[in-house]
């Protein structure tokens, strides 16, 4: 039996469900691309549901998102059994509507019927020719970045009765530009009985950065598809890499405020932080007028590109009119361009008038938060950067403040963590790594080659990697130890007390899916804590972070 499906428009409206005399479901079909979200798009297809008994009050239930008819003129559902048309019909309007039809002709062809080959992904049916892939179906297998691998696996389905022979060499062929950068895990049986199936797993490895495809093609005794082709596709991406990362905790590292009444501030106020942070004047009701600029060093962002821009922000201005945004210089602070605009990134800018920049301008305004302030209330953003950054020495930034004369005045706007990330040109390859092991390693910290003596605080741990140091303030820092009591297999150990909330950061490391990490608790382990395990993690989100995400 055959369900072709005609929707000219508003397919994402419409989903029909075939059953059985015993009220069994047959069939539940949509538009894959957009299954009853209510999209105005155009979707027709034909599916085999194979050999049924021949019977009685077979039946179809159409629905509609909106409750109105399905669109277009004529049947959009058309079922034929055994070469015969048994159903024709559309659905006419309101939620849902029910047609019986009779199954005939097909049940005693089917017990000698032919063999019939179908490739499904994602429990998607793959039509044979299909030229665009499609992450529905698994066609489009995804983006990865570096050299790591994809899969997607997909089931070759024999409806008919008869044996189905796969006849080619290789029964699952790959061809095309790309065809090297697929593989094949096991390649599937020559014979797939009647009603059986076959699953086959396509798996993508690309040595370099950049898109690949292929053509599928399986050859079989199939009597109208003996070659049955799709198309697949997948992309690498290069790895990203944190190239700039200045947390201000060890002072302004070259960045500088205007000179004035009104200005930016290094320190803290009574905004919760990771350690110091910017914040405009005294943070507290900033004038009318007001126009404060911070200023970033020259940066060189040469060896890079993908370049992403991240920033830590907390705004608390009085109306929409007073706001901060982002601007960048691809030439060392000779002229300025603003970065992006209202929704352009990531939490980037949520007013579109702050004409205390300019009319119609976009930047942050408003208070950021309703949490409370015991709580931090900063906020991660980021935004892609123009090509004219990638790989130049003279790439600067400025966050600007700048408030109106309405005479409506807040606390300010505070700036931390800023990071830069990108793609290397060139991938930075470590010299060594622990058990040998120095493949994609990005990030070694040894505790044998701390230059440093028992029980003195350490402030800065050389990566032996590729340079992803981590540093910490004295105040904040842990504490080294060499002694008898505190070695682990002999070797030095770093100690943190979470009392004093000792912690370090770095701009890179953890990039990849597994790390290794020595610890050693300082609760006694016995036989009643033999089951537990220590756990390190962290969950967070960029809007609200001090707040559990699960939640």
């Amino acid at each position: 039996m055959i369900v072709t499906v005609n929707w000219p428009a508003w397919s994402g409206e419409n989903y029909l469900r075939v059953y059985d005399p015993s009220g069994t479901t047959l069939l539940d079909l949509c538009n894959p691309a957009s299954c009853y979200t209510g999209a105005n798009t155009s979707y027709n297809t034909s599916v085999n549901i194979g050999c049924l008994t021949d019977a009685n009050n077979y039946r179809i239930r159409m629905y509609d998102r909106y409750g109105d008819q399905w669109n277009g003129t004529g049947a959009n559902v058309t079922i034929t059994s055994g070469g015969n048309v048994v159903l024709s019909t559309n659905h006419g309007g309101g939620a849902s509507s029910t047609a019986n039809f009779n199954v005939y002709g097909g049940g005693s062809a089917c017990v000698s019927g032919p063999q019939e080959i179908d490739i499904y992904g994602n429990g998607v049916l793959i039509a044979d020719n299909d030229t665009t892939p499609d992450t529905t179906d698994g066609t489009d297998l995804g983006i990865v970045e570096g050299s790591g691998t994809l899969s997607s696996v997909f089931v070759i389905t024999n409806s008919g009765s008869n044996n189905l022979n796969l006849t080619g060499t290789p029964r699952v062929d790959i061809t095309g530009l790309n065809a090297a950068d697929f593989s094949i895990t096991t390649q599937p049986n020559a014979t797939i009985a009647g009603g059986a199936t076959q699953d086959i797993m396509i798996n993508f490895n690309r040595a370099t950065a950049g898109i690949s495809t292929a053509t599928v093609t399986i050859l079989s005794n199939d009597s109208d598809e003996a070659s049955y082709n799709f198309n697949i596709t997948a992309q690498s991406v290069a790895p990203q890499y944190t190239m700039y990362y200045e947390n201000f905790d060890n002072g302004a590292a070259g960045w500088t405020s205007n000179t004035g009444s009104f200005n930016w501030t290094l320190g803290t106020t009574f905004e919760k932080g990771e350690g110091d942070y910017w914040y405009t004047d005294n943070f507290n009701n900033y004038p009318n007028n007001a126009e404060a600029v911070l200023t970033s060093p020259t940066i060189s962002t040469l060896g890079y590109t993908n370049l992403k821009f991240w920033i830590d922000f907390r705004t608390n201005t009085a109306d929409t009119e007073d706001g901060m945004r982002i601007e960048y210089s691809a030439n060392g602070g000779t002229t300025w361009n603003t970065l992006g605009a209202v929704g352009s990134g990531d939490n980037w800018y949520n007013g579109n008038d702050a004409d205390g920049i300019a009319n119609n301008a976009h930047a942050w305004v408003g208070d950021n938060s309703n949490l409370d302030s015991s709580l931090s209330r900063f906020e991660e953003a980021s935004h892609e950067l123009p090509a004219t950054l990638y790989n130049n020495p003279l790439v600067r930034f400025r966050v600007r403040f700048e408030s109106d004369n309405n005479g409506q005045r807040d606390d300010g706007v505070l700036i931390d963590n800023v990071i830069i990330t990108g793609s290397p040109l060139a991938l930075p390859m470590a010299t060594d790594g622990p058990a040998d092991v120095s493949d994609n390693l990005t990030l070694w910290l040894r505790s044998q080659d701390i230059p440093q003596t028992d029980g003195s605080l350490l402030t800065n741990w050389n990566d032996m990697a590729i340079g992803n140091d981590a540093s910490e303030i004295a105040s904040s820092a842990p504490t080294f130890a060499n002694n008898i009591d505190q070695n682990i297999n002999f070797n030095p150990t770093v100690n943190f007390d979470r009392s004093q909330q000792q912690h370090m950061r770095g701009k890179g490391g953890f990039n990849s899916n597994d790390y290794w990490i020595v610890v050693r608790s300082s609760i006694n382990m016995t036989n009643s804590l033999a089951g537990e395990t220590m756990l390190l993690g962290a969950k967070y989100a960029p809007i609200n972070p001090a707040k559990d995400p699960s939640d």
